[in-house]
């Protein structure tokens, strides 16, 4: 953890662990689905690209409570797309049992990440 009297406000502070977070998150993903990091910031459409950013933007709102306007600068998408991908993802955990799982898997990886490091979680 970085010194405190290195930020300005509790505001740069807080936006700072929760960027750390989402770069924890997007690790995890890229390894799982094996995709480019650059491709995941670009402006493609791809499915599987898609996907990822949904898992992201899910993950990150629900599981760490990061706030839509940083997933937004993150992934270089507006804060209306951020909201609709964490819907889109909250209407395929609620109806599909098999992307439930796999979020399931994300998130104990998450916390077993969490355990052998002893990082706090938000």
């Amino acid at each position: 953890m970085k010194n405190l009297k290195e930020y300005k406000n509790i505001k740069n502070y807080s936006a700072d662990l929760q960027l750390t977070r989402l770069e924890l998150i997007t690790d995890f993903i890229v390894y799982e689905y094996q995709i480019n990091r650059d491709e995941l910031f670009s402006r493609t459409r791809k499915r599987i690209i898609s996907e990822a950013r949904r898992k992201i933007a899910f993950l990150g709102r629900m599981f760490y409570n990061i706030s839509g306007d940083i997933i937004a600068k993150y992934l270089h998408v507006n804060n209306e797309w951020v909201c609709m991908l964490i819907y889109t993802c909250w209407d395929y955990v609620s109806v599909d049992q098999a992307y439930y799982e796999e979020i399931q898997k994300l998130m104990v990886k998450l916390k077993m990440h969490h355990n052998v490091t002893l990082k706090p979680l938000i």
